[in-house]
């Protein structure tokens, strides 16, 4: 599933990942070659810690799941169940990725949401 991905230059200009951690920023900016080409993926902690943070002992599951948590308050993410399987999905992934040859998601869709009221997981 991971595939090359670039970091948009008006991306650093985002408010809302102005005030996450330090460390949740950089989940965010890892987070994004996990996701598929829709910025969908499973929410499974300790698999995106493995991936993304692969040579960080100090990033545990617990480490993963605050800064995932931090990212959803924050609007950044969306972490969502369906089908009885967690999902996490980027917001507003496409302003910052555009694949060439985007691949159709094998992860079910976020709930459509206002900003308030997304389901915590």
């Amino acid at each position: 599933m991971p595939r090359i991905r670039s970091i948009h230059y008006d991306a650093w200009k985002s408010e809302k990942l102005a005030r996450a951690s330090d460390g949740a920023e950089r989940c965010y900016w890892r987070i994004h070659p996990y996701m598929d080409d829709q910025g969908r993926g499973e929410d499974h902690p300790k698999l995106i810690a493995a991936t993304c943070f692969p040579l960080r002992d100090e990033v545990t599951t617990d480490v993963m799941d605050g800064w995932l948590c931090e990212l959803d308050r924050l609007g950044l993410v969306v972490r969502y169940e369906a089908g009885g399987f967690r999902f996490i999905h980027i917001m507003k992934g496409s302003n910052y990725q555009h694949p060439q040859k985007p691949k159709r998601s094998d992860f079910a869709p976020p709930p459509a949401h206002s900003g308030s009221g997304t389901r915590q997981v």
